[in-house]
């Protein structure tokens, strides 16, 4: 791969990972994420899904958009890594 194809995948890459990471601070602090209808949050803090009762729909709301940022992170970082070999 060429220097400047490397630096654009790198370049890509970094971007990428840096909106993840902006996605998952958003997940955890600030109303970015957060339901316009309060009342459909509070629902979903109180109702499990039909699989187990030992959770809410929100965590796993919270869940699958954290496993979605960390699963996003290895591959852009596994791009850079490639984009430098």
């Amino acid at each position: 791969m060429s220097a400047i194809a490397s630096s654009l995948v790198a370049a890509s890459a970094v971007l990428l990972l840096l909106l993840g990471l902006a996605h998952l601070l958003f997940t955890f602090h600030g109303t970015k994420l957060l339901p316009r209808d309060l009342d459909l949050q509070r629902r979903m803090q109180e109702v499990s899904p039909v699989i187990t009762r030992q959770t809410t729909m929100w965590k796993t709301w919270i869940g699958f958009n954290v496993r979605g940022v960390m699963r996003a992170t290895v591959f852009y970082v596994l791009g850079i890594v490639a984009s430098r070999a």
